[in-house]
């Protein structure tokens, strides 16, 4: 999402100039793209590990810490390893509404 606003600057000649600034409102990483198995599975075993999920996460911008917890978060059936049907539903929107405090 950006925001677009304009300046208006004074050259050294005195004209007027516009000048458009762009502002980008940062995202969560996991919010603004998603992984593909294919990038994910380095070994190209069929399984994707919590070291190469953090490898690629952490290549796309999260922390280690993030990526651990969206790995154990998409790890379903808590095997320590993502299928590719974990991955694809990892990557599909939380519609979860948040909690209340």
């Amino acid at each position: 999402m950006t925001h677009a606003s304009q300046l208006l600057l004074q050259s050294t000649t005195g004209a007027l100039l516009t000048v458009a600034a762009i502002a980008v409102v940062a995202m969560p990483a996991q919010a603004a793209r998603t992984l593909s198995f294919q990038d994910l599975d380095a070994d190209k075993s069929g399984m994707v590990t919590e070291s190469e999920y953090v490898a690629q996460a952490t290549k796309e911008g999260d922390s280690k810490a993030e990526a651990k917890v969206a790995f154990n978060k998409i790890d379903a059936n808590n095997d320590g390893m993502l299928s590719i049907s974990e991955v694809k539903k990892g990557n599909e929107p939380d519609n979860t509404p948040p909690t209340q405090q």
